[in-house]
């Protein structure tokens, strides 16, 4: 084996680290569900976190930093506490902020713990600075400044970018991260099952106290497919996407891989297949074509059915189950492909369609500027007689165009073209081992895909991993140095 070199006596995944994770998301979940009625204990539970969070940072900066992303990872929604209405991720993005400036304005090179020397960073600070005008506008325009506020926090998260850069930089935090990527990736595969099994079984259903807390808090959706199957929709299956691509690039190089890279593709396949976005799976086939880049044709044919078959074998076998053994979900399965080409023949699809019109009105009203974070439209829904007002869009890039102008959209399709042009750079540099970026590259086409059906890049999740992204671009070790390494122990060990 080509990098046998890097093999040690401990696999990178198996160590005590992990169960903690898998610990911290099963209490987070029970904690969250037996407390989410409760004011006081939401903040009594949020207000240690934040104390934690504090004690860690002054203990050493990267511990708390950790805690940050353990929440991203395993949090799903990041509304599992609120203290006054503050979801615990954006208190913990403040905390952290704060301390980080207040951290670093002791140090004497101060500007350098601030700052990244590349230009992804001063393309982000010039569309950041642009979102907040943005913010301003829309008030100005009439809309609420609770909901301007509300659309301002996901692009907070790239205030992470210079910690992550900075911190993240020892052996240990690169290690930790890995598991947590794996383990977030399990769990919520999972969580997923467990849910098909309580709605499916009657155990839970639609409108009762679970899943109020299902829908209000974890921000999911459970839908009744009338098959004995039900779809269920968690925020945080966007990372099904990543882990699916950038596992299946891995697995492509000739060799013998340990069996959980595959379990990481089932787990992420009955992700998708549960949650049955159709622009989700779709995008997720998309982001396989990249893949390509210098590959062994035959070897890629054989790996991309081999997914797509996992796929669809995860659906079969999952509706079959759900249903009781009476069916295995072939006509849902055409239905929701057929509805892509007749929209008017599926419900949820026939409604994305009716929101066109008042979002090109909306666009006509400020096309240049646009009308600023938070701006609403006004809709009818089929077969309804109500006028509806919404600030769910469901066309990305439309919403981006709406809120931010065409301006708007110009100085995030730089900073997209930038990103991928620095990912593309690092592709071609790397001889060997080059699986990673290209993955990386192809779930940023599939996430540029769904982008077109569904608000991606301007979610917290989104904006999360496209600081990931620029975290990884920017650095100026090479990936045989800092990364093959731990990929290749993330499994497996000498005997």
């Amino acid at each position: 084996m080509l990098y046998k070199k890097h093999l040690t006596h401990q696999a990178i995944f198996f160590h005590r680290q992990t169960w903690v994770f898998f610990g911290i998301y099963v209490l987070a979940r029970v904690l969250s569900f037996t407390t989410f009625t409760s004011t006081f204990a939401q903040g009594t539970i949020v207000f240690c976190a934040v104390m934690t969070l504090g004690i860690l940072f002054f203990k050493k900066p990267q511990w708390a930093l950790s805690l940050i992303l353990i929440e991203l990872f395993l949090g799903g929604s990041g509304h599992l506490f609120e203290l006054g209405g503050l979801a615990i991720r954006s208190v913990f993005l403040l905390v952290f902020s704060l301390l980080y400036i207040i951290y670093t304005l002791t140090k004497k090179n101060k500007w350098h713990n601030f700052s990244i020397p590349h230009i992804l960073f001063y393309t982000i600070i010039g569309m950041c600075c642009y979102v907040v005008l943005t913010t301003t506008n829309g008030v100005l325009q009439g809309n609420t400044l609770v909901a301007a506020l509300q659309d301002l926090v996901p692009f907070l998260f790239f205030a992470l970018l210079p910690p992550m850069f900075h911190l993240m930089q020892d052996k240990k935090g690169q290690e930790f991260f890995l598991r947590l990527c794996v383990v977030s990736v399990f769990c919520t595969a999972l969580f997923s099952l467990c849910n098909e099994i309580l709605f499916s079984s009657g155990a839970a259903i639609i409108h009762d106290h679970y899943y109020s807390w299902f829908r209000d808090v974890l921000m999911g959706k459970v839908t009744n497919m009338y098959t004995g199957f039900f779809r269920i929709v968690l925020p945080e299956h966007i990372f099904a996407i990543v882990a699916l691509i950038i596992s299946t690039s891995l697995v492509m190089k000739k060799e013998k891989h340990h069996v959980l890279w595959y379990g990481i593709i089932l787990a992420s396949s009955i992700i998708l297949v549960l949650n049955l976005s159709r622009a989700y799976i779709l995008g997720a086939l998309i982001g396989l074509l990249p893949l390509y880049y210098r590959r062994d044709l035959l070897r890629y044919i054989g790996i991309v059915f081999a997914v797509t078959i996992t796929m669809i074998l995860s659906f079969f076998v999952t509706h079959f189950i759900a249903s009781g053994g009476t069916s295995f979900g072939q006509t849902l399965f055409f239905d929701r492909a057929a509805s892509i080409l007749h929209p008017e023949t599926e419900q949820s699809t026939y409604t994305r369609t009716t929101l066109l019109d008042p979002i090109q009105r909306k666009i006509s009203q400020a096309p240049f500027f646009g009308s600023g974070l938070g701006s609403t439209i006004r809709f009818q829904p089929p077969n309804s007689s109500k006028i509806v007002t919404t600030r769910q869009f469901d066309w990305g890039y439309l919403e981006i165009i709406a809120e931010l102008g065409f301006v708007g959209l110009g100085i995030f399709v730089f900073f997209l073209s930038s990103l991928l042009y620095t990912l593309v750079t690092h592709i071609k540099k790397t001889k060997e081992f080059h699986g990673l970026y290209v993955g990386i590259l192809g779930v940023l086409v599939s996430l540029l895909f769904i982008e077109i059906f569904t608000p991606i890049f301007t979610h917290v999740l989104g904006i999360f991993f496209l600081t990931l992204c620029c975290v990884l671009v920017t650095q100026k070790h090479t990936p045989l140095d800092i990364i093959v390494n731990y990929f290749y122990r993330l499994f497996r060990r000498t005997t």
